[in-house]
């Protein structure tokens, strides 16, 4: 799981979760400021960066605000599962948050605190609940906290809950002895002491506890650890009013504050306001009771009155005063309440908890497929009602990949430029620009009318995406054979910085009465992408020039039920596009040459420039059987009871690097014997299993071979070895799991 963090600076205790999350997670953060303004400096001493991490270079100002657009540029050269936002008030955030929401990028928001403002401007609530209300997660640390994101526009369902914390699972106690420290530190054995500790500014509310300390029992002992603006007015205060029983300790380490903690017997917070106040956390964990203001959130979380301390008015001496008595009258019973309260606020669990928190929304990105294709049910229906049907290796090829994708992931759309004119289908009324469901699949159907211009098909294309693509996580597979799709996916990708994967299945210059400007605009649009799956090596390498993540898929196997053979007489077959360079008119004169004493027929499937030529030469050979285009189905039935399937595609070596006769994987998956002419990619896969010739001469004696020793046992150690390869290789279970590793690591990899 790849994630980024955006914090405003390097606290301590947040380093030491963003630790704890690097071990589940590949995280990256990024650190707007390398310090606050009004942080001690040896407050960052200590970090120790086990986790990616980058410091912006400029844009300090103020505090601890900061304008700069670094971080925009680093998403538009990084894609993450995750973005995760740490506040949404410094410029610097505002303008990241601006940008993920102009780009359809998804952040969640995770939020130490925070105080809802029953009065505050309507400006400032406005644009709180523009970048609270915008987020698709949340992380709060307690129920205070969840109401504060749901009053600016968060949705309650859609809040993590997680346990805040700024200590190790080492740093806690489980007994203190007070002596021993007290002694180590040189403080009084005779005195109580009460203890404070936090920045030394008016928000704090030291002040007020000064004054109040005057009227306490000079055998009360109180102590002050921070520092701050603040400082030398404390001084003076306390020294005019020539108070004994307090002490001020500028900033200490956190070893050594832990120390003070493990010393003291009750821990003092009166803060007027804190989001959340880690330290009531950190004093418990000492085992100290706290004493608190309700102005803080995690002592409204953490505080059970009379079990582990007690909240407090900090205008109220009384009540400050009852509740230190009754903690000492019973400080055993505080002690261990207080150290059972945070037993499990851990950073350590921290990290694990909002991990599995991430890992329960981690989606399967969202497909948009742009294709020419159909569903098989329509294409079906086409092809009983066309006199013309259409070619149907796009069809074949891309829908055999949205049906197999569609077993694995949930939320795909097929936007379809399918065949739609009334030539190819004259029954318009029936197939009208739609979209349809077909297996949880949607197939947004626009129509391709012989009147519709390129700019009209773009638009709709482009319009259809748009409405489609959610956010980051969406990847928009295309065929690039396809100007109109292959366009609309270019612009989408320069608008959105969209991720997009190209089938790479043919050279254009292989394919007949493809013109120059076709194969120019096609080579600008395929260079574009972020990944390619390739039909072979040679196509990616020439395809692919900026070296993008790709994988090579010969084919994918397909299981069909086994009915009847489709006829009475034996035959063998072949299925596929009927062109003078594949081979089929070499075919069927080797067949007509074999002494044919036994009927057997040849059955040609298939579609292309020599359909009307196959079709009559079978009207004069009664053993030649065209059956044009058929369904997948009835293609698998022939396979499955030819005598053998055939591949007589001509040797050709360009053609054979940029390409591979994938018909075979069909015949092998129907456990079908093959014919084929010489292929060395084919003989990698299939090695001898396959019966090669290497000319068309030769053809006739492999046909006359095969026919006479059909019964032979080697034959079907042949099929059943194929077989087990396709299995092995093609199989539905391997490609999925092959393309799903592949969009994985798509969605990690930087541009």
């Amino acid at each position: 799981m790849k994630v980024l963090f955006v914090f405003n600076h390097p606290a301590p205790y947040k380093v030491k979760y963003f630790n704890e999350l690097a071990k589940y997670v590949d995280l990256t953060v990024i650190f707007e400021r390398r310090t606050a303004k009004d942080r001690n400096a040896k407050f960052y001493e200590g970090n120790v960066y086990n986790f990616k991490h980058i410091f912006l270079e400029s844009g300090d100002f103020g505090r601890e605000n900061h304008n700069s657009g670094e971080i925009i540029e680093h998403l538009k050269e990084n894609r993450y599962d995750f973005v995760i936002m740490n506040g949404y008030s410094t410029f610097t955030e505002m303008r990241t948050i601006n940008y993920m929401n102009k780009h359809r990028i998804k952040y969640i928001l995770f939020i130490n605190g925070g105080i809802k403002k029953e009065k505050e401007s309507s400006l400032r609530r406005n644009l709180k609940k523009k970048y609270i209300g915008g987020a698709e997660y949340y992380f709060s640390p307690n129920e205070i906290s969840n109401e504060y994101l749901e009053f600016y526009g968060a949705d309650k369902a859609r809040i993590f809950n997680y346990p805040y914390s700024s200590i190790n699972e080492s740093e806690k106690v489980s007994k203190v002895n007070r002596r021993e420290y007290r002694e180590e530190l040189g403080l009084p054995l005779d005195k109580h002491i009460v203890i404070s500790c936090g920045q030394f500014i008016k928000r704090k509310n030291y002040m007020t506890l000064l004054k109040q300390w005057k009227l306490m029992d000079q055998a009360m002992e109180l102590i002050l650890i921070g520092g701050g603006p603040l400082i030398g007015q404390y001084r003076r205060y306390i020294k005019s009013k020539k108070m004994k029983n307090v002490r001020i300790i500028d900033y200490l380490e956190k070893d050594m504050l832990f120390k003070y903690f493990r010393a003291a017997d009750v821990f003092v917070f009166p803060s007027l306001e804190d989001i959340n106040g880690h330290v009531i956390n950190e004093a418990m964990s000492q085992g100290l009771p706290v004493v608190s203001g309700t102005g803080t959130t995690s002592s409204v979380h953490l505080i059970k009155n009379a079990k582990n301390g007690y909240l407090y008015d900090p205008d109220n001496f009384e009540a400050l005063r009852d509740a230190i008595f009754n903690i000492l009258d019973r400080h055993d019973y505080f002690t261990k309440n207080a150290i059972d309260t945070v037993k499990d606020n851990t950073v350590e669990k921290m990290a694990e908890i909002t991990f599995h928190q991430l890992e329960s929304v981690y989606k399967k990105p969202k497909l948009i497929y742009l294709t020419s294709s159909m569903d098989e049910k329509e294409y079906s229906r086409l092809l009983r009602n066309t006199m013309f049907p259409p070619n149907p290796s796009n069809q074949n090829f891309h829908s055999r990949y949205i049906e197999l994708l569609s077993k694995y992931y949930d939320d795909i759309s097929v936007i379809s430029l399918r065949p739609f004119n009334k030539k190819i289908y004259p029954y318009k009324n029936e197939l009208d620009r739609s979209i349809k469901v077909f297996d949880n699949v949607e197939y947004v159907y626009l129509e391709v009318g012989l009147k519709q211009s390129r700019s009209m098909k773009y638009k709709a294309i482009y319009n259809a995406i748009d409405a489609r693509y959610k956010d980051s996580r969406t990847i928009i597979l295309v065929d690039p054979l396809n100007l109109s799709l292959a366009k609309a996916a270019f612009d989408f990708k320069k608008k959105y910085n969209a991720l997009t994967v190209a089938f790479l299945t043919d050279n254009p210059k292989n394919i007949s009465g493809t013109s120059w400007l076709f194969s120019q605009l096609h080579k600008k649009y395929v260079k574009q992408h972020d990944g390619y799956i390739a039909l072979t090596e040679s196509l990616n390498k020439l395809f692919n020039v900026n070296n993008k993540p790709h994988i090579q898929i010969e084919g994918v196997s397909e299981d069909f039920i086994k009915y009847d053979s489709p006829q009475v007489s034996e035959y063998f077959f072949f299925g596929g596009a009927l062109y003078e360079k594949y081979g089929v008119m070499d075919l069927i004169n080797a067949f007509k040459e074999i002494d044919n004493k036994e009927y057997i027929d040849l059955v040609i499937a298939g579609h292309g420039p020599l359909s009307e030529q196959i079709e009559y030469i079978a009207t004069k050979n009664r053993h030649i059987k065209f059956v044009a285009t058929i369904s997948k189905e009835e293609m698998a039935q022939y396979e499955q009871y030819a005598i053998a399937c055939i591949n007589p595609r001509r040797k050709d070596p360009k053609l054979d690097s940029e390409s591979i006769p994938s018909k075979v994987i069909e015949y092998a998956s129907n456990k079908a014997l093959i014919i084929s002419t010489y292929n060395d990619k084919l003989y990698d896969i299939f090695e001898d299993n396959i019966i090669y010739y290497h000319t068309p001469d030769e053809l006739k004696d492999v046909l006359h071979n095969v026919l006479k020793n059909r019964e032979d046992k080697n034959f079907k150690k042949n099929v059943d070895s194929n077989y087990k390869v396709i299995k092995e290789n093609y199989s539905e279970d391997v490609i999925v799991n092959k393309l799903s590793d592949f969009f994985n690591e798509l969605l990690r990899k930087t541009k």
